[in-house]
């Protein structure tokens, strides 16, 4: 399941749509759609791979042993854990 997801993550990191790492006990995977300001301090939002995202999501959801939909979605597998956000959450 975990090499499964990984086929999904790792062109979303080496693109810089995304980032993965572990930490906390669990793997925490965070979505860079937050570019930063401009001068004057309007929120400059960064373009990503909306589709290749979406289709990771649904494969989370759809496989996950179960889900907590709060403000970071957290996502229970069978020996890992996987938390989603993302870099516009902490503006």
């Amino acid at each position: 399941m975990f090499e499964e997801m990984m086929k999904m993550v790792q062109p979303l990191v080496k693109t810089n749509d995304a980032s993965f790492e572990f930490y906390g006990g669990r793997y925490h995977l965070t979505i860079n759609d937050f570019e930063g300001f401009d001068d004057d301090w309007n929120e400059i939002m960064r373009d990503y791979d909306e589709e290749k995202v979406d289709i990771l999501l649904e494969w989370l959801k759809n496989h996950a042993s179960s889900v907590n939909m709060d403000y970071y979605e957290l996502y229970h597998f069978n020996g890992f854990d996987v938390e989603i956000g993302f870099t516009s959450y902490d503006i």
